[in-house]
């Protein structure tokens, strides 16, 4: 490789699987790159699933991978809120996100006690919990959202909506704007990565298929990045694609 990348971070839905499904080549790309010595991180903006349930489907799938590999915008929300200091959240989220912050020692409030709002993705969610989380945001110290995802591509690869569409809706009915957006496209995460991992931007590279979030968080965050197609009709990786495109760089 005629290049300083050292570290390759993957996305995860519609780069390295769709739903439960691999894309073809995916594993083989990384247990070349990992074969060539060079450091793999997982980055999936999904706040629904916690890094352990992640973790899982990896080493099912055959991609093997160590917990720490994995950040998903869920877990460094919880950091973030740990890291900050950022009291008494209500946590409009799955059980999982929910899990992700009780790890951390964070304690979750009810809508009498709390001061702030975590937004996160939620597509079971009723609209009792939907109005707590509008009360809440009309009192929040600060708003924050583990991402604002448009839309993200299902187990069959069709395109549902994202997280973003409950964050325009809570931001609508309070009248308020998000402080805090964690995922991507900010590049908060990546900054927690490299901090993390103690990483040199100009080592690191991101792989990812939606343009709006993967791209444009690289964009923002000032490292380099590959754009793969999402189409599920055409979309596989391939060793000799991802070597090639890693020494134009």
């Amino acid at each position: 490789m005629l290049n300083d990348i050292k570290t390759i971070l993957f996305d995860l839905d519609g780069t390295i699987y769709y739903g439960d499904k691999p894309i073809p080549g995916a594993i083989d790309v990384i247990n070349y790159l990992k074969h060539k010595n060079y450091k793999i991180l997982f980055l999936t903006n999904t706040s629904y699933k916690k890094r352990e349930t992640i973790f899982k489907k990896l080493n099912s799938m055959g991609v093997q991978c160590d917990i720490d590999q994995i950040y998903t915008s869920g877990y460094v929300t919880a950091l973030y809120v740990k890291k900050n200091h950022i009291s008494n959240p209500y946590i409009f989220g799955s059980e999982e996100l929910k899990e992700e912050f009780i790890q951390m020692g964070i304690p979750i409030m009810n809508e009498e006690n709390a001061h702030n709002l975590i937004i996160g993705f939620h597509p079971n969610s009723t609209f009792e919990e939907l109005s707590i989380s509008i009360r809440v945001a009309l009192k929040s110290i600060q708003i924050i959202a583990a991402n604002i995802d448009r839309t993200f591509p299902s187990h069959n690869g069709l395109i549902m909506p994202g997280a973003g569409a409950i964050v325009k809706a809570i931001e609508y009915s309070s009248n308020r704007t998000v402080d805090v957006i964690v995922g991507k496209p900010n590049p908060l995460i990546i900054d927690f990565i490299i901090q993390e991992n103690k990483l040199n931007r100009s080592e690191l590279v991101m792989i990812g298929d939606n343009y709006e979030s993967d791209i444009v968080m690289s964009n923002n965050a000032k490292i380099s990045s590959i754009y793969i197609s999402n189409n599920q009709n055409i979309h596989s990786l391939t060793i000799d694609s991802i070597s090639t495109l890693l020494t134009l760089l």
